[in-house]
């Protein structure tokens, strides 16, 4: 089935493992043909005689084919469909969630809040942050500070074992690496390596999607989501909903890399184009939602002000920020004055403010 053949035959010619299942419901014939769905075996469709033994026939097989392509269309429509509902509900519950957090004179009071939106819109069992510290003897530990569970979840947070979790003591070293390199962890818990199952399985989890938290240059903490009723597979458009998207535009190599490297520092997903054509071309064809256009002014090709009103179209609620050296006199009368503008060469921390003022703005 895996190899994606059929399988025709008649039950007492089947090996002997095999035949006392069909046995038991007195199948005579079976025929079965794999159902494939996004290139994964999901399981299959078929037929069994209990009456008569046969052979059935190519027609018979090519029929039970085009059956099996249809499951596979429809369950690969209901999967995007629940990715985009998903998506939908995460993106919501981020939007709802930064108007508090923002506000707030202690973002603390109201992380509960985040939680319980991200966990209802991700259909999870369990939403949670965790800080990340230093032990004493240098080892890096992440210490639970908020979480939410679903009802009937038992919750974790005063979890002794997890009070002070060393990764490297529990086998996680290589979620620490892909954590400092801004990397989501996520995946099926039985598919982890063994080393990394028995602290994630104590807590009863099937499917787990971890995601850094920068502050500056260091990764502050994690922000997570467990799945303990089914094994699931994180879709990108679950994990970009937990990220603002920025398209970045800039024709310089050097420049684009080294935005790119900024912002994907400070959380963000990154898209990036050198030019206005592959920009305009990315945002029309790519089904993710994209938070902020990011582009130099001046570029060979489109210039960026051009490249932002035929982003605009095909996405309304994008927000604009363009970079430019020169200065801002010398763009009077042009376009690019109706939005945000960052001036070249910019320092780190004044690219991230500006970037976080114009995807607040209202």
């Amino acid at each position: 089935m895996e190899r994606g053949e059929a399988i025709n035959s008649m039950a007492r010619a089947l090996p002997a493992d095999e035949r006392e299942a069909f046995a038991l419901i007195d199948c005579l014939s079976i025929m079965a043909v794999p159902v494939f769905v996004d290139s994964v075996w999901w399981g299959y469709i078929g037929f069994e005689d209990c009456e008569r033994e046969r052979n059935w026939s190519t027609a018979e097989t090519d029929a039970l084919r085009a059956a099996a392509g249809l499951v596979a269309a429809a369950i690969s429509r209901e999967r995007a469909e629940r990715d985009l509902r998903r998506r939908d509900g995460i993106l919501d519950a981020v939007s709802r969630s930064a108007q508090r957090l923002l506000a707030a004179p202690n973002w603390r009071n109201e992380a509960n809040d985040l939680l319980a939106r991200l966990g209802v819109a991700a259909e999870a069992s369990r939403a949670y942050i965790f800080e990340h510290r230093v032990r004493t003897d240098g080892a890096p530990v992440a210490v639970p500070r908020f979480e939410w569970v679903a009802d009937g979840i038992a919750p974790e947070i005063d979890e002794p074992l997890l009070q002070e979790v060393c990764f490297a003591e529990n086998g996680l070293g290589r979620h620490w690496e892909m954590l400092n390199r801004n990397e989501a962890v996520a995946g099926n818990v039985p598919d982890f390596p063994e080393e990394e199952r028995a602290l994630i399985s104590s807590q009863d989890i099937l499917s787990i999607i971890n995601l850094p938290i920068f502050v500056g240059d260091d990764c502050w903490g994690l922000i997570g989501l467990d799945d303990c009723v089914s094994q699931r597979d994180w879709s990108a458009a679950e994990t970009d909903a937990l990220r603002e998207t920025i398209l970045l535009v800039e024709d310089e190599d050097v420049v684009r890399d080294l935005t790119r490297r900024v912002l994907e520092r400070q959380g963000y997903t990154v898209l990036a184009c050198a030019d206005g054509e592959e920009a305009i071309d990315l945002a029309e064809r790519d089904d993710r939602t994209i938070h902020l256009l990011l582009t130099d002014v001046v570029m060979p090709g489109l210039r960026g002000y051009e490249v932002a009103r035929q982003v605009s179209a095909s996405r309304p609620a994008i927000k604009i920020l363009y970079m430019s050296g020169y200065a801002e006199e010398a763009l009077v009368g042009r376009p690019v004055l109706e939005s945000a503008l960052i001036e070249k060469r910019f320092a780190v921390d004044a690219l991230a403010c500006r970037v976080r003022e114009t995807l607040e703005a209202a």
